[in-house]
């Protein structure tokens, strides 16, 4: 009996020591992953998802993060920067939503937007056999012409006929425009 309880104490002990140290080769493998940090930075105009905890996302070493690039309202973005180098060629485009994928992540990274705010153009056409001229800011036309403002911009047009000319109506959008100058916010 004694025999047989020496050969159980033996045991015991090498099975503790080899669970110690499995334990301890998957925390020392756990602990020697690096992790990297990509600065997010964003714009009044627009922004940057995921935005991370205090503008920071972490990633693994060798992993991969996709960012969502959103302009606000009347807005679109201009371009996108990681560590101040355009990557707007890279981006994958849904309508005015953009994405770009850090793949292979080795370093720590910033990544940016710029957003530019939205500049619709304002198309003046004459009709008719009469002559004359439509001007306001940016607008000066005797024919036809066009100029492009930011957005919520707004323009006064005058309508002036020439002699033996009468300016009768305009319309923006299909309304009438019975009176001059109008002013219309685009």
């Amino acid at each position: 009996m004694l025999k047989r309880t020496g050969t159980i104490s033996i045991l015991k002990p090498c099975f503790s020591i080899t669970f110690i140290l499995f334990t301890f080769l998957v925390v020392q493998a756990l602990a020697q992953t690096s992790y990297h940090h990509i600065t997010v930075t964003q714009d009044p105009n627009g922004v940057i998802t995921p935005l991370g905890t205090s503008g920071i996302v972490t990633i693994p070493d060798g992993g991969s993060k996709k960012f969502t690039l959103t302009p606000h309202l009347h807005y679109h973005i201009e371009d996108a920067f990681v560590d101040g180098s355009s990557v707007k060629e890279f981006l994958r485009w849904e309508g005015k939503i953009a994405y770009y994928t850090l793949a292979n992540v080795m370093a720590d990274h910033e990544i940016t937007a710029a957003f530019s705010i939205d500049t619709p153009t304002l198309t003046v056409s004459k009709v008719g056999t009469g002559s004359g001229v439509i001007s306001g800011t940016g607008i000066d036309c005797g024919v036809d012409c066009d100029n492009s403002y930011d957005w919520g911009t707004s323009i006064e047009l005058t309508a002036t006929s020439d002699s033996g000319s009468v300016f009768k109506d305009g319309l923006w959008q299909g309304r009438s425009l019975a009176r001059t100058p109008y002013a219309r916010s685009q």
